[in-house]
């Protein structure tokens, strides 16, 4: 029997090579089809979900803030509420871009929204101090007074430095961190200098507790308005 000759031999191994890179070409393509396949059906799903995605996002971060605060949690919730309305809005199409756009902007750049961490002084720190009983109620009451002349304009953003810098540190981003730990005297320097701030711009001596969740409505109608 004749062996095969050189030449035959390789041009069987190119052959057979050939067949094989064929199957990778080919097992490659689909592969690749299978994935732009993919790929567009989950624009598609995208495209018509979007404003559920969106406003899922704007919820999940929202409600985690709200949590986070030192709201009472009846408060929270009706707080979580007013978000509620408006992210539903933006989902179900009557509310657009620009009104959603407006919204955000407006509560971000609004005075309360600077001087959300000072709500913290009450449940995170005050109730939990060595303070005596009669302290702890005037430092409450500092501490409503801040708030609600910070939300009605007599008392001017910047002054919440003030009121923070004795509790709380800059982060990287220029924003507030409160500390996990306060001493009474820190806390007093705060309390102090909310009670100066409310003296100074001329808030009643008491005033009710500020109603959150009311000023975020107002918030949120005004920029649905465009005001």
């Amino acid at each position: 029997m004749t062996e095969p000759t050189q030449d035959a031999q390789r041009t069987f191994q190119v052959e057979e090579e050939a067949k094989g890179g064929s199957g990778c070409l080919r097992g490659c393509l689909i592969a690749l089809l299978v994935a732009v396949v993919l790929g567009v059906i989950a624009g598609v799903l995208i495209a018509r979900n979007w404003r559920s995605l969106m406003a899922g996002g704007i919820a999940a971060v929202t409600e985690a803030g709200i949590d986070s605060s030192g709201l009472p949690p009846a408060e929270k919730e009706e707080v979580k509420a007013e978000f509620r309305r408006l992210t539903d809005g933006f989902q179900d199409g009557s509310i657009s871009n620009e009104q959603l756009q407006r919204v955000m902007d407006g509560i971000v750049a609004s005075p309360l929204f600077a001087a959300l961490p000072v709500f913290v002084l009450d449940s995170g720190y005050i109730e939990v101090s060595g303070l005596s009983e009669e302290q702890k109620a005037a430092g409450r009451m500092a501490v409503q007074r801040f708030l609600q002349g910070v939300a009605d304009g007599t008392i001017p953003p910047e002054k919440v430095e003030a009121v923070l810098a004795p509790v709380a540190d800059r982060d990287a981003d220029g924003g507030w961190k409160l500390r996990e730990e306060v001493t009474d005297e820190q806390l007093s320097a705060a309390l102090a200098a909310a009670t100066a701030a409310a003296d100074e711009a001329g808030v009643p001596a008491e005033v009710p507790g500020l109603d959150v969740s009311e000023e975020i409505r107002k918030l949120i109608d005004a920029g649905l308005a465009g005001e």
